[in-house]
């Protein structure tokens, strides 16, 4: 999947093979790891390559709702969790977020209050480009938007797990577009996925407010 988007990648099928693969070569940048591996759970993966590895970057990749227990076992794990399922142009997108931004931690939490997150935006473009970004931009509106009619159906149906699941993948993509209020949206929906948010509007107006800033951010031949 990730090798069509340009990553070289090595796919490895248990825990075990990939131990032994790190111990052949440890010069690998990041690790994806499943939590539901046949050998061993993915945390007890990620917790042995975070003592035996500490400069390897971990990212979490799950079929399962992060509850906020298990958010806090995993916060000082991994970078961010990707929750399946995922588009391919998506998983590649939410990667280079998790370790763009893993190299460019912000020192003061400036737009903690601010509905977009400019300065996370404004790296992305240095590092990837502005061409780059806007079609992350067009990838998030055909991936991600769609997720609210299903929480919406989900709604209907009072099916709380779901709503979390899907929430949880929308603070995720809302996250890597810098949008920080829509993000903080879909972490309380998780906690109260029968809360009346109005996560549509938040998100609509972010997604204006992230293309008003692109346009005015374009280079003159880009």
């Amino acid at each position: 999947m990730l090798t069509l988007n340009g990553a070289q990648v090595t796919a490895v099928d248990c825990a075990e093979e990939a131990l032994s693969l790190l111990r052949e070569d440890a010069s690998f940048n990041a690790a994806l790891v499943d939590f539901d591996l046949p050998d061993i759970d993915g945390i007890t993966l990620a917790q042995q390559l975070a003592h035996d590895y500490p400069a390897l970057n971990l990212i979490g990749f799950s079929a399962h709702v992060i509850d906020e227990t298990l958010n806090q076992r995993t916060s000082t794990l991994f970078l961010g969790i990707i929750q399946k399922p995922v588009p391919r142009d998506e998983l590649s997108r939410l990667i280079t977020h998790y370790l763009h931004a893993n190299e460019s931690l912000p020192l003061a939490s400036d737009n903690d209050n601010k509905r977009l997150d400019f300065q996370q935006l404004a790296g992305d473009i240095q590092v990837m480009g502005w061409q780059k970004v806007h079609e992350w931009l067009a990838l998030f509106k055909q991936h991600t938007l769609p997720l609210l009619d299903e929480i919406d159906t989900a709604r209907d149906l009072n099916e709380r797990e779901q709503i979390k699941r899907l929430a949880h993948q929308l603070k995720s993509s809302c996250a890597s577009m810098g949008m920080h209020s829509a993000s903080t949206m879909c972490a309380a929906l998780e906690q109260q996925p029968l809360g009346d948010f109005s996560l549509r509007e938040e998100i609509q107006q972010s997604l204006y407010e992230v293309e008003r800033w692109l346009e005015a951010e374009k280079p003159s031949r880009a």
